[in-house]
This record gives structure tokens, sequence and C-alpha cells, in this order.
């Protein structure tokens, strides 16, 4: 059988079941239906019983007792007992388990072995994980000296760590990580990488990788098929474009476009309007064509909504009127932008305004 011990004081979250529970195992002692040794402690009040029948507490409510005379027991299924600093602590075992007085007094039992139903988890004490497997209670002891947290045994060589707070550091070729668990597990790179620190810790990185900055950084094209960009991690990573296209350069940066596209530069690209079809060049740097619909209408205008240059736009008929003293601007939660004297729709961001337009922030 496995026994278990989790403690609680008994006063910081109030609670009438509980109090009602400290009043039956007052009355369950002080009526004798627990039997004790003649000159033994005779369970929460000690020898005298007066901290079962008449307890003091102290201002939150936790009622106090003698922890060289107060003798732990069961009460009503839950373990009772006194802490080390004099107050009454409550423990109540978890599902399948009961509460029995053993050698070393109070625990939670589960009987190993025996029918159990649906799934269960738990974390027992001493170290091992208790599952509700396959219809039976199995039971998995953790190394000794070690300890289970979540689900998950741990070693005494393991270390603790203050999850979320403790950021990934790196360890030789190895990034640390604290998990919600409580513990350090170190994750070993690719025989390519390296652990490098970047903004948000340690992480992985191939070995070529190089330090830049992603709130000024602007993607390249290190090859026809590979995109260079700054991550948020602080460094270079680097992007394979798929089967069919290759990298462009434009005035936003590289990307992976259709192997077919026809290059350009925004800065030296007229746009234009023919039969209703829009021709501009792409912030990647490729020419790029949209069919207007009855409801719209191809209008030609300079834009530094993403990037300065011309663009021809399709722009629908019942269009809101705007004046331009600025590009952009925040309608609520949108941010829009005013081209050829009509709001283009926008799309939904933390929008914010100020003497030079508006923007989305981070």
């Amino acid at each position: 059988m496995i026994r278990s011990m989790k403690q609680t004081r008994w006063g910081l979250v109030p609670n009438p079941g509980r109090c009602l529970l400290l009043l039956a195992a007052a009355a369950l002692f002080v009526s004798g239906c627990v039997e004790t040794g003649e000159g033994e402690d005779d369970g929460l009040g000690g020898s005298s019983g007066a901290a079962a029948t008449d307890p003091t507490s102290d201002s939150d409510g936790a009622p106090t007792c003698d922890p060289e005379t107060f003798v732990a027991n069961c009460v009503e299924g839950r373990i009772v007992e006194c802490s080390e600093d004099g107050f009454v602590e409550i423990g109540g075992c978890g599902s399948g388990s009961r509460c029995e007085v053993g050698a070393d007094g109070p625990g939670c039992v589960w009987r190993v072995g025996e029918p159990c139903e649906g799934e269960y988890e738990q974390c027992t004490d001493p170290g091992g994980i208790l599952t509700c497997e396959d219809g039976f209670w199995r039971f998995e002891g953790c190394p000794v000296g070690g300890a289970c947290s979540r689900g998950e045994c741990f070693g005494p060589e393991d270390t603790p760590c203050d999850w979320p707070e403790d950021e990934p550091y790196c360890e030789g070729d190895a990034v640390v990580t604290c998990f919600q668990h409580g513990f350090e597990v170190a994750s070993a790179c690719d025989a390519e990488e390296v652990c490098q620190l970047g903004r948000q810790g340690g992480v992985c990185l191939p070995k070529d990788a190089v330090s830049c900055d992603p709130d000024s950084s602007v993607s390249t094209c290190q090859s026809a098929q590979t995109v260079v960009r700054c991550g948020v991690t602080g460094w270079t990573e680097e992007q394979t474009c798929p089967q069919g296209e290759r990298c462009f350069e434009g005035l936003a940066g590289a990307a992976c476009e259709d192997e077919d596209s026809i290059p350009c530069d925004s800065a030296t690209f007229s746009a234009t309007c023919e039969d209703g079809l829009a021709r501009s060049c792409s912030l990647s740097g490729v020419e790029m064509e949209t069919q207007c619909g009855v409801e719209t209408e191809c209008l030609i205008d300079d834009s530094c909504f993403f990037g300065c240059q011309e663009l021809a736009v399709c722009v629908p008929l019942d269009a809101e009127a705007c004046e331009e003293p600025v590009d952009t601007f925040c309608m609520g939660d949108l941010i829009s932008v005013c081209f050829a004297g009509s709001i283009l729709p926008g799309f939904e961001c933390d929008c914010s305004e100020d003497e030079d337009g508006a923007s989305c922030a981070p």
C-alpha cells in the first residue's frame, strides 16, 4: 500500500465545511469514539483534550495547538495534525484513497492493484506517481532522495526553479529550461547547432547565426532559395523556399514568391490601371495584378502604409471619402488608410495615433 500526506492550514481559506469538520473532530475524540491507550494523548486535544473542545485561534482564524502534545489522527477521512508553528492543519486525501493511521501516523492510503475507475494521476509522498491505469491502481516510485512534481519524477540531482520567472539559459550546447513542474530540464542542441543567449534567454541556433535587431533589420535573399531574417530571439534565421518558389527582395525585405513572378523595383515602378486591372510592385519586389470587380474602381496614388511607393488599388465604390493629412488613422480597433481620397478597409490591431499617423502596437 502507498501512504501519502498533504497538509493545508485550516484558517487560510475560510470554509464552513472545514469548521464543521473541526467540530466533528472535537466531538469524535471527546466522545471516546476513538480509542487511545491508557495515559496516551487522546487525539486533537492532546492528553487533556482542551485543544479539541476549546480551541483558541490566531488572527487568521486558524486553531492553535501544542506540537509537543498534539496527536495527529484521521477525522472523517482527513488528516488533522499540528504544524511546527502551533496551528491545526488539515490534509484531504485524493480520489480513490482513504485516511489510515499507521506506524508513522496518519496518511492517505491507496491499494495498489485494486480496481479503479476513470483517469487519475497524482504525485504521492514518499516520491512516486500513482495512476489509475487500465482499471487498476499502479505506482511508479521516484529515485531515492528525489521528488514527484506534476506527474513527473525528479532525482536528488535535479535543480528546482521558479516558473515562469526563470528564463532559459545555456549550459554548454544545451538549453536549460524551467518547466511548470518547478524543475530545470536540459535539452541538447542538434549537432549543427549551438546554444546562444537571445532576447528571450537561451536558444538553440545554427552555428552561423548572427546577432541582429528584429526591430530594425530587413530580411534578405542569401540565395535564390533561402531567405534570411532577424528572428524574435535577436539572431538571424533562415527559411528555405518551398518547391516552385524562389527568393525575391523588395521594399519590405525578402520573401518567397512564385518562381515565375516578374521582379520589379518599387522605387521606379509605375503603377497602372488598364481595363480595371490594377498593376503594382509588391513589397517583396514582384509585379502583382488584381482584376477589379463591378463594385470597385481602380485608382492610383502614392502610399506610405507599408512603405512609400506608387500603388494601383481596387477601391470600393461606396468607400467613405477622406482627406490626406496623414496616410493612416485609427477607426476604433482598425488601422485604416486614406488612399486616393477614399478610406480603404483596415485590419484589426491595437491601433494608436500620433502626428505621423497610426500604427499597431507590437
